[in-house]
């Protein structure tokens, strides 16, 4: 499946027409990476490897994170950033996650 509609002929004339998808590829796979991560968090939670959560997030993937999370799990939620931080450096991820919660470390 390409990112874009092909076309089609119809099948009663010469007329070719766009073809529409019922979903979007992109959208589909960005929700599938969300529901694995929240899946990740709640088998952790479970295990008791942590007791509060901060979720760093571009704000549509934040937004899918969201839509998964289960009652238990959103509980240990003590803060949402709707920050993209994938092309800061390393170095200055943790001072940035910093200033942008109210949460003490």
């Amino acid at each position: 499946m390409s990112d874009r509609p092909g076309r089609s002929f119809s099948s009663t004339s010469r007329h070719r027409s766009s073809m529409e998808y019922g979903s979007d590829p992109v959208k589909d796979r960005h929700r599938d990476f969300a529901r694995h991560l929240v899946e990740q968090l709640a088998r952790h939670r479970v295990g008791d490897a942590f007791d509060r959560l901060i979720i760093a997030a571009e704000p549509r993937m934040l937004g899918y994170i969201r839509e998964f999370l289960d009652p238990r799990l959103a509980a240990v939620v003590a803060d949402e950033i709707p920050k993209d931080f994938v092309k800061l450096p390393h170095a200055r991820l943790v001072e940035a996650i910093t200033a942008s919660t109210s949460i003490v470390p």
